[in-house]
């Protein structure tokens, strides 16, 4: 676009530049070349531009009488022919311009006029922030109360080995007849000796609710130990219900309880600093505040075993026709892996369920 805008300069300078000299030399030659020759007035120029033209012999005319030499006439001519061309050239230089407007227009396209600018909206101002609230302090969580074993909940499977763990108590069913209290490896040892310790509790359970007629079973699971018990009523400890003496490893000791009311047992030895094993039963006509489902089963009690080794005692439990109706693994305060075993019995004599527990017992890894 720029070369050819440059083009058409460079004509209109050229041709303004014809007219005003080279043109304009040749078309006044005739009168340059002698002036005392009135025929020339005769010639193309003169017809050409009309202008008149009468000479007398003497080279002299009137004009609008005047009485003109025939120098001055050519002057005149001359004056009148300069004037026509100049009236030429003006009209050669609009047509021009007309055609270099033309163009312009073809190639420079107009461009539309800027879109209105919109008044400014000032910024919306944004709402007052209120103050920061403080979040509120929730109220202190009270320690988790593990939960109770309510009647009608129907437990699955029946008895829950993590409740007996963290409450050290179990609600027993009407229907059960025996009902067998772990003595656990060094449950002898107290708080202060909890390196030795393999669960948190001298007897498993501690505490327990049961129906009037079961037959308690307390077995001796703590190596190496000699327990014997005393049992009394709760009220009344001089009220001894039995005194047992001494029963080893791996072997039991039982008493019916016939009567309702609030009982305790505990060993008759105080071990190291002055730590007592004791527990305590209640004895209802139908047991109240909870039960566990133990309507397929009249024969419960618990085991502890090596984590470890869960699978080799959960399957001799089953190949000895004995339940294990719920499972629950923790850390010992000793720091070992274990896991407690609710187990139970249906239809079976409960002195061939002692033999099965005893020969499971003889299996753990415990000195």
């Amino acid at each position: 676009m720029d070369k050819t805008l440059i083009i058409f300069f460079i004509s209109v300078v050229f041709i303004t530049f014809y007219y005003n000299n080279f043109a304009s030399s040749q078309l006044l030659s005739p009168i340059a070349k002698d002036t005392n020759t009135f025929h020339y007035c005769e010639n193309s120029f003169y017809q050409k531009f009309l202008i008149p033209c009468n000479l007398g012999d003497a080279g002299n005319t009137i004009t609008n009488g005047m009485l003109l030499s025939l120098q001055q006439l050519q002057q005149l001519h001359y004056l009148q022919y300069q004037q026509q061309q100049l009236n030429y050239l003006i009209q050669q230089q609009q047509q021009l311009a007309s055609k270099l407007q033309l163009v312009l227009k073809n190639l420079l396209p107009i461009s539309p006029p800027p879109p209105a600018t919109p008044p400014a909206t000032p910024p919306a101002t944004p709402p007052a922030t209120p103050p920061a609230t403080p979040p509120a302090t929730p109220p202190a969580t009270p320690p988790a109360t593990p939960p109770e074993n309510p009647i009608g909940k129907g437990l699955s499977p029946d008895l829950d080995a993590a409740r007996m763990y963290q409450t050290h108590n179990l609600n027993l069913g009407p229907n059960i007849k025996h009902f067998v209290i772990l003595i656990p490896h060094e449950g002898h040892h107290g708080a202060s000796d909890d390196d030795s310790r393999l669960i948190d509790q001298p007897f498993v359970p501690s505490s327990a609710t049961i129906s009037k007629g079961t037959n308690v079973i307390w077995f001796n699971g703590d190596v190496g130990h000699e327990h014997s018990l005393i049992l009394s009523d709760a009220k009344n400890s001089q009220n001894s219900l039995e005194n047992k003496t001494t029963f080893g490893y791996n072997e039991s000791f039982e008493h019916q309880y016939n009567s309702i009311g609030d009982f305790v047992y505990k060993d008759s030895k105080i071990y190291k600093d002055k730590f007592e094993m004791t527990g305590k039963l209640k004895v209802v006509d139908s047991p109240s505040g909870g039960e566990d489902k133990t309507e397929n089963s009249d024969i419960v009690g618990s085991f502890i075993a090596p984590m470890e080794d869960l699978d080799t005692y959960t399957k001799g439990f089953q190949e000895s026709g004995i339940k294990t109706d719920n499972i629950h693994n923790y850390t010992s305060p000793s720091g070992e892996k274990a896991s407690l075993i609710v187990w139970s019995s249906s239809g079976e004599d409960v002195n061939v369920v002692l033999e099965k527990l005893e020969d499971m017992t003889k299996q753990l890894p415990y000195e």
